[in-house]
């Protein structure tokens, strides 16, 4: 599976189904090798893990990207960055439906070729905005895939306990621009 930062102190987010049966996690790149994470909150339901990475520190006081605070439209250009093979894998598409699999209100449904690795995976808009969190494919098409909205992954963060929710203080949209 993959997964992507959500602070720059060390937490993370993936689907919890990526983390659900494991007795330890690791979080690996090739910048900083292999790390132990620790699973510090789990929402079943939405389908959404929130990983940290003890010590960790990035040297920016913000990530790269904002966490998107509204749904996106149907039609609209998104991409994925994930982690199916060794190295990255790019991939884009559009927002196809406004709910997920069999109507799920808490995820759309994409036009973007996924792999089973892509699960936890960001999905950005046109803007590099995260919009969603690749959850899944449909088995019976080809090309059709599954991405819980960024709202339900900041409806999340506010339901996990106060050690999580004061510490992953998701950057405002327009803040991430022209970091070097």
């Amino acid at each position: 599976g993959t997964s992507f930062l959500i602070s720059s102190n060390g937490y993370l987010t993936t689907s919890y189904h990526v983390v659900r049966e494991s007795d330890s996690i690791f979080v690996e790149n090739e910048a900083f090798g292999n790390l132990k994470a620790k699973l510090v909150y789990q929402d079943r339901d939405r389908d959404i893990a929130i990983l940290r990475i003890p010590g960790f520190v990035i040297d920016r006081p913000s990530l790269p990207y904002s966490i998107s605070k509204k749904e996106v439209s149907l039609a609209e250009d998104v991409f994925t960055l994930g982690y199916p093979k060794e190295d990255v894998v790019f991939g884009s598409g559009s927002i196809s439906a406004m709910t997920g699999y069999k109507g799920n209100p808490i995820a759309y449904q994409i036009s973007v070729p996924v792999n089973p690795g892509n699960s936890g995976g960001p999905l950005f808009n046109s803007r590099g905005d995260l919009v969603g969190i690749i959850s899944g494919q449909q088995t019976q098409s080809s090309g059709t895939a599954f991405a819980i909205k960024s709202t339900v992954l900041l409806e999340s963060i506010e339901l996990a306990p106060d050690s999580v929710r004061e510490i992953v203080r998701p950057v405002r949209a327009g803040t991430h621009r022209n970091l070097s």
